[in-house]
Formats: structure tokens, C-alpha cells, sequence
């Protein structure tokens, strides 16, 4: 959709209930989308996002980075991931990436077969730390 309010809650849907993906409200969403180098990649049905990609490629433009790919549920086990993964790969292609890399979690078994099988390396794995704030407020 046009309207970028509509299209921030079309990734806001598609994401929310995928592992290990927490999305900031629609209005930080939204403005992403506005100042975003290379916008998202959404592929929407009809006015549902059905899945998307966000790719980002370094200051020389010769590495990309693929940091989300995602589904919404009732799109899982339809065959999107490749194709979600091929228009991420293409963008970055276009920008003059001529490596990429992405992260996954361990535990996606689905995803982390989908990369091995288009060509993907495991060159690393790092540890990811969270902390659950009790404020929003860092001095609060």
C-alpha cells in the first residue's frame, strides 16, 4: 500500500509472531520505512503482507546484509522463504553488494536449511545477550 501507515502494520503483521523478531511500535515503523536507505522488501497479498525482507549494504556498498527475512503465519510452510530470500539477494545485488551475509538463530532449523541449500556458510556464531528494562527510561 501506498500509505505508510498501512504499510508499517502490514510488517508489523507479518512479524509479530515470528521467533526471535521484536518490532518497535507503528510509528517508529513508519518512520524506518520514510529514512530507510534501502527500504523493506514486502511481499504483500493483495493489502496483507504475507512476508518481508530488510537488507542493508556497508558504506562502500560492496557487502550487504540481510538482517530479517520474515512470514506471517498464516503464510508459513507455503513455499515463501526462497522466494522472500531471492528478491532479498537481488536487491542487494542491485546496490552493488557483492557479498552478503545474514544471522540466524540456531534453533531455526527451517531457515538455517533454506541458506545451506541456496549456498550459504556458517563462517561464525556469536552470543546474543538481552535484558528485559523495568523502564524505558535509561535513568529511570
Amino acid at each position: 500500500p501506498a500509505d505508510r501507515d498501512a504499510m508499517a502494520a502490514a510488517v508489523q503483521a507479518a512479524a509479530g509472531e515470528s521467533r526471535g523478531i521484536n518490532l518497535p511500535p507503528i510509528p517508529e515503523i513508519r518512520e524506518a520505512l520514510e529514512t530507510q536507505d534501502l527500504a523493506p522488501e514486502i511481499l504483500m497479498d493483495g493489502h496483507q503482507a504475507a512476508g518481508f525482507a530488510r537488507v542493508t549494504t556497508g558504506e562502500t556498498g560492496h557487502e550487504g546484509h540481510i538482517q530479517v527475512i520474515a512470514r506471517a503465519p498464516a503464510y508459513r510452510g507455503r513455499g515463501l522463504g526462497p522466494i522472500i530470500l531471492s528478491h532479498a539477494i537481488q536487491r542487494l545485488r542491485s546496490h552493488g553488494a557483492a557479498t552478503f551475509s545474514l544471522d540466524v538463530v540456531a534453533t531455526n532449523q527451517t531457515a538455517l536449511k533454506l541458506y545451506e541449500k541456496v549456498g550459504f556458510q556458517i563462517v561464525g556464531e556469536e552470543p546474543v545477550y538481552r535484558k528485559k528494562l523495568s523502564s524505558p527510561n535509561p535513568s529511570g
